[in-house]
């Protein structure tokens, strides 16, 4: 499955956008602050429902305008058939209208050609966001409630130079990472995570009215927040392990596609791990090594886990009940990657970091595409042209295979680098579409 095609309507700085793409590679070129990035994250929206840049929703909306329309086409198996352009065609869907209450790109009654009937192998999903925060989502005009009703339809990669935090930055974005993969790989995920946040949210309020040793002692209702919270986290932490497992079976194989002498090693760090809370060992549980837990079945490794979990977190009380918080859980788990046994985020060259980020993301591609059957699109936000030819080169080699990939550069020539790439010679199953995003408009080039 591909994105065919995609629809904007009053989104950040373009009015009105109609773009169809080929199921390969995709150039989007263009200056500086023109809008290649704007397009990479409305793809992202369409496919993740959620923006990769902002969490306020109202970022997304043009300026002046009362509401942003998304709408995308998804292709299973090839080239837009008949039926489908004559819906385009007959309903006349980008008409365009002055007026800023119009929906000139969505005419609420168009569309009644197009049928998921009728078009077995398409997918057609709509968003349309008000400005008070009010959604509308369809999937082939049906409404939906809820976002996760279409994100496992064709989920999406993003990478971008801000990417480089996946290595650089704070263990929150490597727990968002993981996370993110597991939503779009587990439908019951994002419940669990969200049903963990709020259990976590009530055991820090209660933490926080204790002030004695009685207050805790014998405190049904932190037993019962306790009991839910090991409940919830040992899921979470159960599922991240089982990814980065699965992630660092593949990481060594293409990181050897860029280095050829380094040896790699990614360790999931448990938050009852960290020194600065504990000083040794109990119970003779070897709770670093992550991958002991892969060796069990499912609900041996959950129990072990769970029993870990409990331990620490019922050891910790008192000190939690000074910092206020929960110490104690997956909010406050880590991984850290090690090139040659040192720890590339405090060791490693900014060009170790960034082609290690980027592996970690060709990672998410393959895992996903494992998980549900389906290759995700690979969005790759001028990343490229911060590598050498020979990088650039690799990772094109890496993902031409099936991958759909949008690609943004400000550099003209690098259209001409690509085409003239050995993988493209001669090869016609490969297409290469170049898009220009120049005055808030975009073209064929």
């Amino acid at each position: 499955m591909y994105l065919e095609k995609l629809v904007l309507q009053n989104y950040r700085n373009f009015d009105c956008l109609d773009l169809s793409f080929c199921k390969n590679i995709n150039l989007i070129v263009g200056d500086n602050a023109q809008g290649k990035t704007n397009i990479l994250e409305a793809i992202y929206f369409i496919t993740s429902g959620k923006s990769n840049r902002t969490n306020s929703i109202q970022d997304l909306v043009k300026w002046g305008k009362n509401f942003v329309l998304f709408r995308a086409i998804l292709n299973e198996y090839g080239e837009q058939d008949n039926i489908l352009k004559d819906y385009i065609q007959n309903n006349n869907i980008l008409s365009v209208n002055k007026d800023n209450n119009s929906h000139s790109c969505y005419d609420k009654d168009s569309g009644s050609n197009y049928t998921s009937q009728a078009n077995t192998n398409k997918k057609l999903i709509e968003i349309e966001i008000s400005s008070d925060n009010k959604y509308k989502i369809k999937v082939d005009r049906v409404y939906y409630k809820k976002k996760s009703d279409f994100t496992f339809i064709l989920p999406s990669v993003i990478f971008s130079p801000d990417n480089l935090a996946l290595i650089k930055g704070s263990p929150s974005f490597r727990r968002d990472f993981l996370d993110d993969v597991l939503e779009k790989t587990n439908l019951d995920f994002y419940k669990i995570k969200n049903d963990y946040q709020k259990i976590l949210n009530q055991r820090n309020s209660l933490i926080k009215t204790l002030n004695t040793n009685i207050d805790v002692k014998n405190n049904a209702t932190l037993d019962i927040w306790d009991e839910n919270l090991i409940k919830y986290g040992s899921e979470i932490i159960y599922r991240r392990i089982l990814i980065l497992s699965n992630i660092y079976k593949l990481f060594p194989k293409i990181l050897i596609e860029f280095f050829n002498d380094i040896e790699t090693e990614i360790v999931y760090n448990f938050s009852w791990n960290d020194k600065i809370y504990f000083s040794e060992k109990s119970n003779g549980f070897e709770e670093s090594n992550y991958k002991k837990f892969l060796d069990l079945p499912k609900q041996k490794a959950l129990e072990s886990i769970r029993d870990i979990f409990s331990f620490y977190l019922k050891s910790n009380i008192f000190k939690e009940v000074n910092a206020n918080s929960t110490l104690i859980g997956p909010h406050r788990d880590d991984f850290n990657v090690f090139f040659n046994e040192r720890d590339i985020k405090l060791y490693g060259s900014q060009g170790q970091q960034r082609i290690a980020a980027l592996i970690l993301k060709l990672c998410e591609v393959d895992f996903i595409k494992r998980q549900i059957g389906k290759n995700p699109v690979l969005l790759l936000d001028d990343v490229l042209s911060e590598l050498d030819i020979l990088r650039e080169q690799t990772v094109l080699k890496i993902i031409n295979n099936n991958t759909q990939t949008f690609i943004t550069t400000s550099n003209n020539n690098y259209i001409n680098d690509i085409k003239d790439f050995k993988l493209f010679k001669g090869n016609k199953g490969i297409e290469i579409k170049k898009f220009l995003v120049k005055n808030n408009k975009v073209e064929i080039i």
